[in-house]
């Protein structure tokens, strides 16, 4: 799974043209079925769709693919290139990336983002999950409190992300499983997993909250 930043309302998905970028799952859809796409250029096409119609500087997307090393302009060229491909589209048929001479580019196409929660769902009821670190288990700090011997006091954790979640054992005595496989270290979660804590299920899920549509052409700058 692919995560890079914290906010309280995830971000699910971003829609544009015949594609989709599925954040939870680090996946981008073509018509509704995946294709292959190398990180930095995912991380890159990412980026611009979260400053869809905002001019991203040269220097920004350097810093943000290569945080530790300098290179030139040439490695960022390239990861634009490998986008593009992806995207079927060239520097001089562009439908979705704008080139800016000498200042850097823009996502130029309209942008659907679909903002979802995620929530642990147990009992019948629902249970929020909140940006960053919540503690399942039998003690007082834990968001779900599970009343059950099976369960340890602190049992497991989930992180949440706006690109996703994930949970981790605690060092349980009865263990933690996704999907009916006792987990060993920390493991992505997605839409519909059962969780179970000991003798205790749980389900995670995600519920959409609001779209927003971003008119790339009027954030123009």
């Amino acid at each position: 799974m692919l995560g890079w930043f914290l906010a309280m309302t995830p971000v699910g998905s971003y829609r544009f043209g015949r594609f989709e970028v599925d954040l939870a799952r680090g996946e981008l859809l073509e018509n509704g079925q995946p294709i292959s796409i190398q990180p930095k250029p995912f991380l890159l096409l990412t980026h611009l769709l979260r400053n869809a119609g905002r001019l991203v500087t040269t220097k920004e997307l350097l810093d943000l693919l290569w945080p530790d090393v300098h290179v030139s302009d040439a490695s960022l060229n390239q990861a634009i290139s490998r986008l593009r491909a992806t995207l079927g589209e060239t520097s001089r048929r562009s439908i979705f990336l704008e080139t800016v001479p000498r200042r850097g580019y823009r996502f130029r196409a309209r942008v659907v983002s679909e903002r979802r929660r995620p929530f642990l769902v147990h009992r019948h009821r629902r249970f929020a999950l909140p940006a960053g670190e919540s503690i399942l288990g039998r003690g007082e700090e834990s968001l779900v409190m599970i009343d059950s011997p099976s369960v340890s006091r602190r049992h497991a954790r989930v992180l949440t992300t706006p690109d996703g979640a994930e949970i981790e054992d605690l060092g349980s005595k009865n263990g933690t499983f996704v999907g009916g496989r006792r987990i060993e270290r920390a493991t992505p979660l997605f839409n519909g997993d059962e969780i179970r804590l000991g003798s205790v299920r749980l389900q995670f899920r995600y519920i959409g909250e609001e779209s927003t549509v971003t008119d790339a052409d009027d954030r123009r700058g």
